[in-house]
């Protein structure tokens, strides 16, 4: 499954509406400029894959889930894209070139 039907099925549409379309290739080119890489592996794919999912979300006035935790359970939510932005940023550390592989 590529990324485009990930955020497909995790959205729950058949295709990208104008918003979705737009966000994909700007948050794929975000990701890969701040981790350095030319192509984006697995991990970085499902990681922007999400990210995706969040910041549509957010669009839609909808609140997208910025972290998890799983030991004594703990969801935060995020709302504003800046938000969303700083808490993949985080995640997105551990990938930048020079820092990962």
């Amino acid at each position: 499954m590529n990324m485009e039907e990930y955020i497909l099925r995790r959205l729950e549409m058949t295709e990208p509406d104008e918003m979705l379309a737009f966000l994909m290739p700007r948050v794929e080119e975000y990701v890969r400029n701040y981790c350095g890489v030319e192509s984006l592996c697995g991990p970085l794919e499902v990681i922007c894959g999400n990210m995706i999912c969040a910041l549509y979300q957010a669009s839609l006035g909808e609140q997208g889930i910025s972290g998890l935790k799983m030991g004594n359970v703990s969801v935060s939510f995020a709302n504003t894209e800046a938000e969303i932005y700083r808490q993949y940023r985080l995640v997105l550390n551990l990938y930048r070139k020079g820092l990962f592989g």
